[in-house]
């Protein structure tokens, strides 16, 4: 999903830049317009260095710790199914289960 929606704002604003180009040389000359999409790349590089988090070599938890999702582990989830499938649910549960067998 992320890939689709990189994708589509590459194709519009590269069809924003091609058909502003024309417009910007008549104003800005074709230096200005070459220096001001420079100054544009620049930005984005500086920000790019300063503000996205280096994610080489960390794995998947570190990474959502990181972007500050909720990470649930599988220690988490086994204490929490402990939790419910406790002694009195399974009593509880066999016995259901043995007076609906008398029905039938």
């Amino acid at each position: 999903m992320a890939s689709s929606i990189v994708t589509s704002l590459y194709w519009i604003l590269a069809f924003v830049a091609t058909k502003t180009f024309p417009d910007m040389i008549s104003l800005l000359n074709e230096s200005g317009c070459y220096w001001l999409f420079s100054v544009i790349c620049a930005g984005g590089a500086v920000f790019t260095y300063f503000m996205v988090p280096e994610t080489k070599g960390k794995s998947s938890e570190e990474i959502q710790a990181i972007f500050g999702e909720t990470i649930v582990s599988e220690a988490q989830i086994s204490q929490c199914s402990d939790l419910l499938d406790t002694d009195d649910n399974r009593n509880d549960t066999k016995n259901h289960v043995t007076s609906s067998n008398h029905l039938v």
